[in-house]
């Protein structure tokens, strides 16, 4: 197929009156060919900036479900394959527990922090309805993954807790060596 490029030195006066050449000329030979690849395309990889991996790190922390983008890869290409299986996507959000209610609640109200601290040390036992419909491999691994999620969320009211308190010492600390300068 030929191809049906203008030489520069063809190149009339365009509708606006300007003489120069378009940056680039694709003949119809070329956009056919690109459009037409048979061999599938492996997708590029997703690169992201130190603030972000940074802010999905203060995320994860505080408790955000969202996976990692340091971890993440570009969606893949569509593939026209009938044997093509998806990957089965489940919920992995954590249960919400009391603890990280306290945790959130104790910004508003530090006293919840020492709750949240409570509960670290209190022993978890369901009720007698708790997750009628399980069975009893389902409960023990439900009341494992609720203990686990517990201890995370009291941690962090014992680690906030524990800032707070950092924080008043060394306010108290800068006034009273303040007050004795003066």
């Amino acid at each position: 197929m030929a191809s049906t490029r203008t030489p520069v030195s063809q190149i009339s006066r365009y509708s606006n009156g300007s003489t120069h050449s378009p940056a680039f000329t694709l003949s119809r030979a070329d956009t056919i060919s690109s459009c037409s690849s048979d061999t599938p395309t492996v997708p590029p990889a997703v690169y992201h900036t130190r603030q972000q991996i940074q802010e999905d790190q203060l995320a994860e922390f505080f408790g955000a479900s969202r996976k990692s983008r340091a971890l993440a890869a570009a969606s893949p290409s569509y593939s026209s394959d009938k044997d093509f299986q998806l990957p089965a996507y489940e919920s992995n959000a954590e249960p919400m527990t009391l603890a990280r209610f306290m945790f959130i609640y104790g910004f508003i109200f530090p006293p919840f922090w020492i709750m949240g601290i409570v509960i670290r040390f209190s022993e978890l036992r369901p009720t007698e309805e708790w997750e009628v419909g399980k069975s009893e491999d389902e409960k023990v691994r439900l009341l494992e993954e609720m203990r686990k999620t517990e201890v995370k969320w009291a941690n962090r009211c014992i680690y906030a807790l524990l800032t707070l308190i950092t924080i008043i010492v060394v306010i108290v600390m800068a006034v009273v060596v303040t007050k004795r300068r003066s």
